[in-house]
């Protein structure tokens, strides 16, 4: 876990103060490479006496509901481990790394920056081989919000409203999150 504050360290060189946004994603990237080389999202397990995990990163926190500029804060790590879940540990790991030589200042900037990680032909706006995941982990389960995540998701309708009227993906409200496939929308 420190040692990885080490290397967050050395690979963002911007500024990146340890709170807000930025302590939330350095603490983040300490809990997550601390648990995705141990397999286990319950970081630090038995470390306190008579609980399980000094932190849990298979959470379902969300942005900016159960934000807080405290860098302890679970959201970024839930969705860096749900990545794993959704990906696998060599290609998240990879990825997590190549997003953070791209000097993220913040939470979008940082989901951004693995959508270009992942990115196979320099244009975001035709999707990425991963973005489903991706955007998965980020914005459906935790809350951070990218525009790729909505637009250009997939090719025909989304029923929406209880399947009426049926709307195209690029007409979904941003209310109703990131919707994929027989998903609906209970807002109007």
């Amino acid at each position: 876990h420190e040692y990885t504050h080490g290397l967050v360290d050395e690979i963002i060189t911007i500024y990146f103060p340890y709170w807000g946004e930025t302590g939330n994603m350095n603490e983040g990237f300490a809990d997550y490479f601390s648990a995705t080389i141990n397999n286990n999202s319950c970081l630090a397990e038995g470390f306190i006496i008579g609980g399980t995990c000094l932190r849990q990163l298979n959470n379902t926190k969300r942005y900016p509901e159960d934000y807080d500029p405290e860098p302890h804060g679970l959201i970024f790590q839930g969705a860096l481990w749900d990545l794993r879940e959704l990906l696998g540990k060599d290609l998240t790991d990879n990825l997590v790394v190549s997003a953070m030589r791209l000097q993220p200042a913040d939470f979008t900037d940082y989901l951004e920056d693995i959508l270009i990680a992942d990115d196979d032909n320099g244009d975001l706006e035709d999707l990425t081989p991963n973005r489903t995941e991706i955007c998965k982990a980020f914005y459906k389960n935790h809350g951070i919000y990218s525009d790729y995540c909505i637009k250009g998701t997939l090719k025909g309708t989304v029923p929406m409203n209880n399947g009426t009227p049926f709307y195209t993906l690029d007409q979904n409200p941003k209310e109703c999150g990131f919707l994929i496939e027989n998903d609906t929308c209970t807002q109007t």
